[in-house]
């Protein structure tokens, strides 16, 4: 009898992947790449506007419109270490721009909707091309 253990070293190489980046995978990687979560109910049209503009872009996206404070969907999915998190509120909708937040850093940035896009396609990558 032959054995080949093909998937339990992709196994083993994904358990020390996660381990060594502590769950924080870069975005190329990550499963859910951007969460959009609005602010107030009066953006939920912008925000499936955003969502399915970075979703033709390639990019892996998750909504968040529950009718929750930002800070606690913000905690939310810090915890679970989402890459990108966007948060459009009213005022987004107006200028149709987007507040870009990072995984890990404090401040945010507002921009425009088509700047986020090419940055983070160009960011979701894989190394080599691949």
């Amino acid at each position: 009898m032959l054995h080949r253990a093909l998937f339990g070293s992709l196994e083993r190489f994904t358990g020390i992947l996660i381990e060594h980046h502590a769950g924080h995978l870069p975005l190329w990687l990550a499963s859910v790449q951007v969460v959009v979560a609005t602010i107030t109910g009066a953006a939920d049209l912008w925000a499936a506007d955003v969502a399915e503009t970075l979703r033709e872009a390639g990019l892996r996206v998750e909504t968040d419109l529950r009718n929750e404070k930002i800070g606690y969907k913000v905690r939310e999915h810090a915890l679970k270490k989402v890459p990108v998190q966007i948060a459009l509120g009213a005022r987004e909708a107006d200028e149709e721009t987007v507040t870009l937040r990072r995984h890990g850093a404090p401040e945010t940035q507002t921009m425009p909707l088509s700047q986020v896009v090419q940055a983070l396609v160009q960011e979701a990558e894989a190394p080599g091309g691949a």
